[in-house]
């Protein structure tokens, strides 16, 4: 999976760059909670990307989970 991330996605400092797609693919996801305000701009931006909402919202919680520093 880490391979086929670096070719969904090109990070470029703290931006997340992702490449429209033309194919959809399966995978299984577990159900992952959001606002409904969050839940609409990720889907425009599976929209804008033709890929599945599923598969935007885990690109980007993996490049936010990446960058978190976990302070006290």
């Amino acid at each position: 999976m880490e391979d086929r991330r670096r070719i969904l996605m090109a990070k470029t400092n703290d931006t997340l760059i992702i490449k429209k797609s033309s194919n959809l693919y399966n995978e299984c996801y577990k159900t992952l909670k959001v606002s409904p305000t969050t839940h609409e701009q990720v889907k425009k931006i599976a929209e804008q990307t033709n890929r599945n909402i599923n598969e935007i919202a885990t690109m980007l919680v993996n490049f936010a989970l990446e960058r978190v520093i976990i302070e006290d």
